[in-house]
């Protein structure tokens, strides 16, 4: 899950090769998506690879689906508020424990009641 949330909310950020096709529809979004001056994101090849999701699984075990994909959500936005568009295996790590620490304050809370 954690595999198929990133690579719909993150990874097809990425720049698509210019002798990609595309369908009629998939074009028509493309040029609604990607405003002119738009920069595509750039994600490092290390990011999500086997290693880090076995980790970043282990990590959020117990996330409800909403949960993963907000996280995937604040990659995206790391991705937007970069001034280079990048987001690097650091970055990710560090949105990943934010993540696990808001969790676990929720789950925290929901045992004081």
């Amino acid at each position: 899950m954690i595999t198929r949330y990133f690579d719909y909310y993150v990874r097809r950020m990425q720049w698509q090769p210019p002798n990609h096709k595309y369908s009629v529809w998939a074009t028509c979004i493309r040029k609604f998506r990607w405003k002119k001056g738009q920069r595509a994101a750039i994600i490092d090849d290390n990011i999500m690879d086997d290693s880090q999701v076995r980790e970043t699984v282990k990590q959020t075990s117990g996330f409800s689906g909403r949960e993963i994909g907000k996280l995937m959500i604040a990659m995206q936005g790391a991705i937007h508020s970069s001034e280079t568009g990048r987001l690097s295996h650091l970055r990710c790590q560090e949105i990943i424990n934010t993540k696990v620490e808001e969790h676990n304050e929720k789950m925290k809370m929901k045992q004081i009641d």
